[in-house]
């Protein structure tokens, strides 16, 4: 009988220093290795958010969320088969360590020298995948906008009360993701669904015609084309259902944590990992209550 692998998650947190990008390294005194910040997730938690505590936990580095990595699957010390999920990262705040038992060395690293620092061949591959072209796409129903025929013209169809209340929430849900760029319909209620978190970021809502409704799928995926590496789009349910059922058309399998429903509900959100038009990895946010 084959048991469950355990479960692990862990981030490739890189950050531009002058010219070049570093990439953050961790020592661990039990195993004398060096490899990138990772661990084991605790009843309950979900992988993503086991990837952002493990690597603040051995850093003290508060990161976000890019592109999903991948998963590599070996056998730990108790011959018990392991499996670790990775994200790439990007950092947001540092906060100082004191060394322990787990992690007594923290250290930024050019890439080629933290290439050449990690113990392991499967880190070494990981950080490769990181810096691969591929990039963080959420996708966004606008929140709840009451019905139809209650505004005319229905483009200036402001967010219902619940809605709002959705768009406050949406701001901590996503707080773990980066985002370097907010794109939204025209139509008001989408503008509307993303005002707080684009001001909690610091970022300008960009208004493209393009996420408008009835819009067709090919010039969507060319606005998708354009977008940088993390980045999220706003909405209506005819043109996210065009996109995601698409992507879910031409993904791998099997898909991590991929499309095993087709859903895309007024506040809910699809993050997909993305190389071009294919995607790697999509997982569903519903929305936030």
């Amino acid at each position: 009988m084959t048991s469950s692998p355990v479960l692990a998650a862990g981030g490739v947190v890189v950050r531009q220093r002058g010219r070049g990008r570093e990439v953050l390294v961790v020592h661990r005194p039990s195993y004398d290795d060096w490899s990138l910040p990772k661990g084991k997730l605790d009843r309950g938690e979900d992988l993503p958010a086991a990837a952002l505590r493990e690597v603040h936990e051995e850093t003290g580095v508060h990161a976000r969320l890019g592109a999903h990595l991948g998963a590599i699957d070996y056998r730990d010390r108790k011959g018990r088969p392991k499996r670790v999920h990775w994200w790439a990262m990007s950092p947001t705040d540092i906060e100082s360590r004191e060394p322990d038992r787990e992690v007594d060395e923290v250290a930024w690293l050019p890439i080629d020298k933290a290439q050449r620092r990690l113990t392991y061949r499967t880190d070494r591959a990981t950080l490769a995948t990181a810096l691969e072209d591929r990039t963080s796409l959420l996708i966004l129903r606008h929140a709840h906008a009451g019905k139809r025929g209650t505004v005319d013209p229905d483009e200036d169809r402001p967010l219902s009360k619940k809605g709002k209340k959705q768009r406050k929430k949406l701001v901590t849900q996503l707080d773990g993701h980066r985002i370097d760029m907010i794109v939204t319909s025209p139509y008001t209620r989408c503008r509307q669904s993303v005002t707080k978190l684009a001001k909690a970021r610091g970022l300008d809502v960009v208004v493209d015609e393009r996420l408008a409704e009835e819009t067709p799928l090919a010039q969507v995926l060319e606005l998708v084309d354009e977008l940088p590496a993390a980045a999220l789009i706003c909405s209506h349910g005819d043109v996210i259902g065009d996109l995601v059922s698409r992507l879910s058309a031409v993904a791998e399998t099997p898909l991590d944590a991929g499309f095993d429903h087709l859903r895309w509900e007024k506040g809910a959100t699809w993050w997909v990992t993305l190389a071009g038009h294919r995607p790697l990895a999509a997982r569903y946010l519903p929305p936030p209550t």
